[in-house]
C-alpha cells in the first residue's frame, strides 16, 4: 500500500502547472501574453518564441491564416501531452509555408498532439526536400507519444526527383553528429487529408536500417484513416519500423507528375508490417505504378482485406535486391483476401516478382478480375540481381473478361496450386489442382469507390469455388467480407470463405 501512495504521489509531482496559449491572426497581437482568449497572439512568429511546457494547449482561433514555419519546440509527458489544434466553431485555421523548407517542424520533442488544423507550400519553384509537416529526430532516442489527426495538407510543391523529393507529412529518425540512435514509438497519423503534395503523400526516412550495424526500428507506427489525392509520387511509405499498421487509407491517384518509380502503399526496411483495409486506385504509370508492394529488406509484410483498382502498373510488387549489410532481403511476404479489380495496362502486369532477394512469398485466396480493355500479363518475373524464389499462388481466382498472359521465366520454385481461371490464359501455368471455371460471381466487375461496393465478389450458392480451396498454415481469422475463417472447415477458393 505504501508502495502505491509512493507512486501516485510522485505522479502528481511530476503533472506541471499547464498553461492555455491563443493565437488569432485577426484579432490577436503580438505584444500579448498570449494565455488569455480576449488577448491572443498574432504571428508565428511569436508562437515561435514561447517556451511550452507538459499539458500546455495552443489554440488556434478558426477561420484564421498564417504565414511562416511554426517551430514547436519543448516536449510534454506521459501524463501531460502538449496539443495544438483548432477551435470549434469554424474553418480549420491555415498555416501557409510559402515555399519554406517546411511549413511545420516538430524537431527532437515527444508528447505532442496535432490536430485539426490545414498546411499548404507552395512557393515560386519547386523546392528540394519541402515538406508540409516534419517531424524530425536526431541524436534524440526514442520519441514517445507523437499523434498527428485530422490535419489537412494540400499544394506542397516539393522536388519530384526521388532524392531530393518532397512531402506532405515526413517523420525523420536520421544519425546526427553524435551518433545517437533515434526512432519513435507511439507515431500515429490518422484521418488526415493530403491533396496535391509533391512528391510523396505520408512517408517515413530512417538512417537506422542497416541490419548489421545499426538496426533500431521504430515501434507502435500506425496509419489510418487518411485520403491522399492527386499525389505526385508515393502515397504512403513506413520506413525502418517494426510492427507498422497501415489500414483504412484511401488513395486515389498517385505517381501523378513524378517520372522515376513509384507506387501506391508500401514499406521499406520494414518487419512485420501489416497493411489492411485499404483502397488504392488511380495510380499512373508503369515505372512500378502498382497500388500495394513488398520491398526492400523487409520480412514477414502482410498485405491483406485491400481493394486495388485501375492502377495502371498493376496490383501487387514484391521486389528486393541482392543480401548484404543493410538488406536481409524480402521475406516471408504474404497477401491474401485482397480484391484487385482493372488493375494494369497492356505495357504493364497484375503481378511483378522482382529481385534476387525474394523469398517464400505466399498469394492466397485473392480475387483479380480484368475487364476486356487491356490484354494484361498476370505475373511477370523480374532481374534484380536475380530472380525471386519460392513463391507460391493457392486458392486464388484469375478471372479475365479477354485475355491475360504469364512471364514465369526465371523465378524459381514457382508453384501454382488450387487456383480457379476463367477467360483466356495464355501460357497458363502448371497448376495441379486448377479449376478452369466460371466462379459465378454476384456481379464481377462492379466495384466502385470503397470497399462496401464489393459485394458483386461473393459466390453464388452454385459456385465451383465454394468449399473448394486447400488448406492454408496460418491462413488469418476472416476473409475479405468478415466471415470469420474456422480452420478445421472446408475453405472456399477466393476471397469469400464459405459459410
Amino acid at each position: 500500500m505504501k508502495q502505491i501512495i509512493a507512486s501516485a504521489i510522485m505522479t502528481l509531482c511530476t503533472i506541471t502547472s499547464a498553461a492555455d496559449y491563443y493565437l488569432n491572426s485577426e484579432s490577436g497581437s503580438d505584444t500579448n501574453s498570449g494565455t488569455e482568449k480576449l488577448s491572443p497572439l498574432k504571428t508565428v512568429a511569436a508562437l515561435n518564441q514561447i517556451a511550452f511546457k507538459p499539458g500546455d494547449n495552443i489554440h488556434i482561433a478558426p477561420d484564421t491564416e498564417y504565414h511562416g514555419t511554426v517551430q514547436l519546440k519543448d516536449s510534454g509527458s506521459e501524463q501531460q501531452p502538449i496539443r495544438l489544434f483548432t477551435e470549434a466553431g469554424g474553418a480549420k485555421a491555415i498555416f501557409h509555408g510559402n515555399g519554406a523548407n517546411e511549413t511545420i517542424l516538430l524537431q527532437n520533442v515527444q508528447y505532442w498532439e496535432i490536430s485539426n488544423i490545414a498546411i499548404t507550400n507552395k512557393g515560386p519553384e519547386r523546392v528540394k526536400h519541402q515538406v508540409g509537416l516534419r517531424i524530425l529526430l536526431r541524436d534524440f532516442g526514442v520519441a514517445e507519444h507523437i499523434h498527428i489527426n485530422n490535419v489537412s495538407i494540400s499544394d506542397i510543391y516539393g522536388s519530384l526527383e526521388k532524392e531530393t523529393e518532397g512531402h506532405g507529412i515526413l517523420a525523420q529518425n536520421i544519425s546526427g553528429p553524435k551518433n545517437i540512435r533515434s526512432r519513435f514509438n507511439d507515431l500515429r497519423i490518422e484521418n488526415c487529408k493530403l491533396t496535391r503534395t509533391d512528391r510523396n503523400g505520408i512517408c517515413m526516412q530512417s538512417s537506422f536500417i542497416n541490419r548489421k550495424h545499426n538496426w533500431f526500428a521504430s515501434t507502435n507506427v500506425i496509419i489510418r484513416g487518411n485520403v491522399i489525392e492527386d499525389c505526385g509520387g508515393d502515397a504512403i511509405k513506413p520506413w525502418g519500423c517494426d510492427g507498422a499498421l497501415v489500414e483504412h487509407n484511401l488513395v486515389n491517384g498517385c505517381r501523378m507528375r513524378c517520372q522515376d518509380y513509384a507506387a501506391g502503399i508500401w514499406p521499406w526496411s520494414c518487419d512485420n508490417t501489416i497493411i489492411q483495409f485499404n483502397e488504392v486506385c488511380n495510380t499512373k504509370g508503369i515505372k512500378d505504378g502498382q497500388g500495394f508492394d513488398s520491398d526492400y529488406n523487409c520480412q514477414n509484410t502482410i498485405i491483406q482485406y485491400n481493394y486495388s483498382h485501375d492502377n495502371e502498373g498493376g496490383f501487387l510488387l514484391v521486389c528486393g535486391p541482392k543480401i548484404s549489410d543493410a538488406n536481409i532481403g524480402c521475406l516471408n511476404t504474404v497477401v491474401r483476401f485482397n480484391i484487385s479489380q482493372n488493375d494494369g495496362i497492356d505495357s504493364s502486369r497484375i503481378f511483378h516478382i522482382s529481385g534476387s532477394s525474394v523469398n517464400n512469398t505466399r498469394i492466397y485466396n485473392n480475387i483479380i478480375y480484368r475487364d476486356k480493355q487491356h490484354n494484361v500479363p498476370m505475373v511477370i518475373y523480374g532481374d534484380w540481381d536475380g530472380y525471386a524464389q519460392n513463391t507460391q499462388f493457392s486458392n486464388n481466382i484469375f478471372f479475365v473478361e479477354g485475355q491475360c498472359s504469364y512471364q514465369l521465366e526465371g523465378g524459381i520454385n514457382t508453384i501454382f496450386d488450387n487456383n480457379l481461371y476463367f477467360g483466356r490464359h495464355e501460357n497458363m501455368p502448371q497448376d495441379k489442382a486448377a479449376i478452369i471455371a466460371d466462379p459465378l460471381f454476384l456481379k464481377p466487375g462492379s466495384g466502385t469507390t470503397g470497399l462496401h461496393t464489393l459485394d458483386g465478389y461473393k459466390l453464388r450458392p452454385d459456385s465451383p469455388a465454394r468449399n473448394s480451396g486447400k488448406k492454408i498454415e496460418k491462413i488469418g481469422s476472416r476473409d475479405f467480407f468478415n466471415n470469420p475463417i474456422d480452420p478445421n472447415s472446408n475453405i472456399s477458393i477466393g476471397a469469400e470463405i464459405s459459410r
